[in-house]
């Protein structure tokens, strides 16, 4: 269930022989209530585990292709995120969880988390997001505003991202 209604898209480098990898959470488009009361939350950790072992693959195999280290770009993509009075007990609950885990198993793995298509309620969501992040990790998100899709070009080359994202790769051959 989590794999297909909540999944991860691993699109590539950065650039050509970049040390960036793109990941994109669609974030917005996930009815994650729905999921959380299909599902056993260890399912979705299990899921969420498989994801990022298959990132660090292929991190890895970046880092032998390129001989510097690599890291990644985490793009959460808000776009049709409902407020519902139950998002901010997942958030607080479910999600935070599972995020402090991978932190903990995968430190320094993000350099950058970048929230793209933020609704107007944004400080509400990152206000209760906010006391569960660590300090030092802080600093690497980016909440973007209605200029996302040009920050993401500054972080990457048109030809290494998805249309939807200002990119030239068909939306539909690496976003899931």
């Amino acid at each position: 269930v989590t794999a297909e209604y909540a999944p991860v898209s691993i699109i590539g480098p950065n650039r050509k022989n970049g040390d960036r990898l793109i990941v994109v959470d669609q974030s917005g488009r996930i009815d994650i209530g729905g999921v959380m009361k299909s599902i056993q939350p260890t399912e979705y950790l299990h899921q969420l585990f498989r994801n990022f072992e298959k990132i660090l693959a292929l991190l890895n195999e970046m880092e032998a292709n390129t001989g510097v280290q690599c890291s990644v770009y985490y793009v959460f993509d808000l776009d049709g995120l409902k407020f519902d009075p139950s998002l901010l007990g997942i958030i607080s609950g479910p999600f935070r969880v599972s995020w402090q885990l991978i932190g903990q198993h995968y430190r320094e793995f993000i350099n950058r988390f970048v929230v793209v298509n933020t609704p107007s309620y944004i400080n509400v969501l990152w206000s209760a997001i906010s006391p569960f992040v660590p300090e030092n990790a802080r600093n690497r998100v980016a909440i973007t505003g209605k200029e996302w899709r040009q920050e993401i070009l500054e972080l990457a080359d048109r030809d290494c991202l998805p249309e939807r994202y200002g990119g030239e790769i068909p939306d539909e051959k690496v976003l899931r």
